[in-house]
């Protein structure tokens, strides 16, 4: 294409005084125009002797045609040239609608897949978190720490660890001290085929255990390593004090009253409540009464104008050793309230 429009651009000059190309001036100018700025993108890439060859060729040709076979050719060459153009233009639109649509569909299915993520609600980079294991490949269960509460035959604190489908027993090893010693000694060995152990033989003992899995039978059975220690007690503040609300002053059937609340406490079977009061001019609290309910709460019922106060803990019997033993909780803080 490059040395049509060469050949055009040196017949030109060499004809520039005919008629023809001066007709052609006006209705072809814009095209020679265009063709001019393909040509130096043309041009520079041909070498000199293309170029020294075209415009011989041209010159040759310009004495042989008349000034309208120039206008003939010049316009074939510009219907040739802009089909060119217009070809090369299409295929760069197709191919830039190519481009966004290619990146459009990237877009729509790297959101789609963030999307499906977020509805998952998971992410699938993230690992489940592997469980320790021995070199025999059994898993190494991981127990929780005790907890304690008074049960129907004393103090017994239970220990619990998630429960593993390929294996068939736990061996778990029990140690223990009284609770005010330094020192841990040996209690038992327990076999169990239930994921849980519960120590309840004496109060205020700390107890410490670690467990193995075992898988196969009795006489072919392979064990894997032990846990680390879990730690639980047996002491005798198994109870939670409890936490009183401050009192409510409202209108009862024989005057004012004051009415305080607290959470059940787990465990509890009553609750001892001690109940102090004072004239509202004084300073000083005087005991008013030392009271027991079943029920998480206490109405304290006066004449006149009276600050008040209470404590509370919780209480429960067991047996322990044959005998019926009391256990309390600590003494909640004080709750206040006043008739006026």
């Amino acid at each position: 294409m490059s040395k049509k429009i060469e050949f055009v651009a040196a017949l030109c000059m060499t004809i520039g005084l005919m008629s023809g190309c001066t007709s052609y001036s006006e209705g072809s100018s814009a095209a020679i125009e265009g063709f001019s700025d393909g040509a130096s993108i043309g041009s520079s890439e041909a070498s000199s002797k293309e170029s020294s060859d075209a415009s011989v060729e041209a010159a040759t040709a310009a004495s042989k045609l008349s000034s309208d076979d120039v206008t003939s050719k010049i316009s074939d060459v510009s219907k040739d040239v802009k089909k060119g153009s217009e070809s090369s233009a299409a295929a760069g639109s197709a191919s830039t609608g190519s481009s966004v649509s290619k990146s459009a569909s990237d877009s729509a299915s790297k959101g789609k897949s963030a999307d499906d993520k977020k509805a998952d609600g998971k992410n699938s980079d993230e690992k489940p978190k592997e469980k320790k294991k021995s070199k025999n490949g059994i898993i190494i269960p991981e127990i929780e720490d005790g907890v304690t509460k008074i049960g129907d035959r004393g103090v017994e604190v239970t220990f619990k660890w998630e429960p593993d489908e390929n294996v068939d027993r736990y061996e778990i090893s029990v140690e223990g001290k009284p609770h005010e010693s330094t020192s841990y000694s040996h209690i038992e060995d327990v076999y169990s085929d239930e994921p849980s152990y519960t120590y309840k033989d004496k109060i205020n003992y700390d107890i410490r255990i670690k467990v193995r899995a075992y898988k196969g039978d009795a006489k072919k059975a392979i064990c894997g390593d032990f846990s680390e220690f879990a730690y639980g007690n047996t002491c005798e503040d198994a109870l939670t004090a409890p936490k009183v609300k401050d009192g409510v002053t409202r209108k009862g059937a024989t005057g004012t009253e004051v009415y305080f609340a607290w959470e059940p406490v787990d465990g509890a079977e009553h609750y001892e409540v001690v109940v102090e009061h004072k004239k509202k001019a004084e300073s000083e609290y005087d005991l008013k009464e030392v009271t027991y309910t079943n029920a998480p709460n206490y109405t304290y019922t006066g004449q006149g104008e009276y600050d008040v106060r209470i404590t509370v803990k919780a209480q429960t019997n067991a047996w322990i050793n044959g005998k019926k033993k009391m256990f309390n909780s600590a003494v909640s803080a004080y709750a206040k309230g006043k008739t006026y």
